[in-house]
């Protein structure tokens, strides 16, 4: 499998592998055991050795590590158990001389995973945006610049009250959770949105570029990884066809490559159910639990961070879903939506909450409580 020079790769995914314990992110390959493998982990050894290392494709990271983690460089090395989309040190030395050949340009680690999947997509654009919509999570939107409205009807300006210039003033940005600017982060500025062509190489300063408007380079991996794959579009293809391909492929990814499928025996009325990792989801990015791990992939231990979710089919997006509550109403139809969720976004109570916090978790309820045990419990669907 093509790599870099002195380096073998391997790609498989969180079933795949289990951990080695007292190393630096080492792991053992499991044998298949007919689980879909959505090819997105990336294994690496020095060639004509035989340890695998996890290397990561560095996400929302915000500057270049120059040093092990703490946990790597203790002696026994440990596997760190820092949210691993945001650490920004490196967990074996390998990692860290992958990742400074990326930093100088020399590779791309996304490059390598989506060269070398083999996930049974036939178009390359297919690979290429399902590992993209799976890597980032959320959601790919053009907004104005200035005002953050979305394309009017005419298409020429933006649907906020001034009507700013659409094609001067549009921005590609990529939302995590929720339609707000603070779970937003910018993708591309607007002097390199429309062309897609820039050389993807990673500004040594990150977000930390005094002149991002003028620098040729990328600011986040985020930015560097869209301007590849927006490379093998076609150049008649706009970029607002390009986000509703990526959002597609979301779903595809949610129904075909990473979850199960839904058991059987489950009857929901086509609701799928799956437990994923709470702190993975609110960075946007799902890790669900389909093996006897004690932690998700990325290090969270299970016991306090599992979450029943269901699948927003029409997004793709996975939904925490809470228990039951303690007090119901007799009747499903008179079941609320919290009042803070609908005016804040956001609810003091968090799962104590005695209210929906969704249109869908209401739905789930109305479900549980009529459903044939009355009550039953979602875990039970998984």
């Amino acid at each position: 499998m093509a790599s870099c020079p002195g380096i073998d790769c391997f790609i498989v995914c969180p079933q795949c592998i289990t951990i080695i314990p007292n190393t630096q992110s080492a792991y053992n390959v499991s044998s298949s055991d007919g689980h879909r493998c959505s090819q997105t982990v990336l294994l690496a050894r020095v060639s004509g050795t035989k340890l695998w290392y996890r290397i990561r494709d560095r996400a929302f990271q915000t500057s270049f590590a120059t040093t092990l983690s703490s946990s790597a460089a203790n002696s026994p090395p440990q596997h760190c158990d820092y949210n691993d989309m945001v650490c920004p040190y490196a967990h074996s030395a390998l990692e860290l001389r992958m990742w400074r050949m990326e930093a100088d340009g020399k590779q791309n680690i996304f490059e390598i995973i989506t060269r070398n999947r083999q996930v049974g997509l036939s178009a390359t654009l297919d690979n290429l945006g399902s590992y993209f919509m799976s890597k980032f999570g959320g959601w790919l939107k053009c907004v104005c610049g200035i005002c953050w409205g979305e394309r009017a009807e005419d298409g020429g300006t933006c649907c906020g009250p001034e009507g700013h210039d659409w094609n001067e003033n549009k921005v590609l940005a990529h939302w995590n959770l929720s339609e707000t600017p603070e779970s937003c982060s910018l993708v591309e500025s607007p002097g390199r949105i429309g062309n897609g062509r820039h050389p993807p190489e990673l500004c040594s300063l990150l977000t930390d570029c005094p002149d991002r408007q003028k620098c040729a380079k990328c600011h986040s991996f985020l930015e560097r990884d869209f301007a590849y794959v927006r490379q093998h579009f076609p150049a008649s293809i706009t970029i607002e066809e390009v986000c509703e391909k990526f959002n597609e492929l979301k779903v595809k990814v949610a129904e075909r490559l990473v979850y199960r499928d839904s058991v059987p025996t489950q009857k929901s009325h086509g609701f799928r159910f799956a437990v994923v990792c709470r702190e993975c989801h609110q960075s946007g990015v799902h890790e669900s639990r389909n093996d006897g791990s004690i932690v998700c992939p990325r290090g969270h231990p299970w016991d306090q961070n599992s979450s029943a979710a269901v699948l927003e089919t029409s997004t793709g997006n996975w939904i925490p879903v809470k228990r039951l509550p303690h007090r119901l109403p007799k009747d499903a139809s008179k079941l609320d939506i919290c009042r803070h969720m609908s005016k804040n976004r956001s609810c003091p109570y968090s799962d104590e909450c005695q209210f929906a916090h969704s249109e869908l978790e209401k739905d789930v309820w109305t479900w549980q409580m009529t459903a044939e045990p009355k009550g039953v419990n979602i875990f039970h669907c998984i």
